[in-house]
């Protein structure tokens, strides 16, 4: 957890390093959809970096998602793969 709000904005600043407003991603369950980030933002209770996005597809749905596990990888068939992808 963060000791301050400079803390909150370093996390923040470190964060855009690897995830851009604008950017398209695609989740591995489903390379052919994909979402848009529209931001980071700090969840409240924890004080936890997040990456806000919204689905390309369907009704547009916003999603939040911690940072840590929007980067993090997934084990399929025991093979561990990135939760979410950069479209290229």
């Amino acid at each position: 957890m963060a000791e301050n709000q400079q803390d909150l904005r370093q996390e923040l600043d470190e964060a855009a390093k690897q995830v851009h407003e604008g950017q398209q991603w695609y989740h591995y369950k489903h390379p052919d959809l994909f979402y848009t980030i529209l931001g980071l933002g700090v969840i409240e209770a924890t004080e936890t970096v997040a990456v806000i996005y919204r689905s390309d597809y369907g009704e547009g749905i916003v999603w939040i998602r911690s940072l840590e596990e929007f980067l993090g990888k997934v084990e399929i068939d025991g093979n561990m793969v990135n939760r979410f992808n950069i479209v290229k």
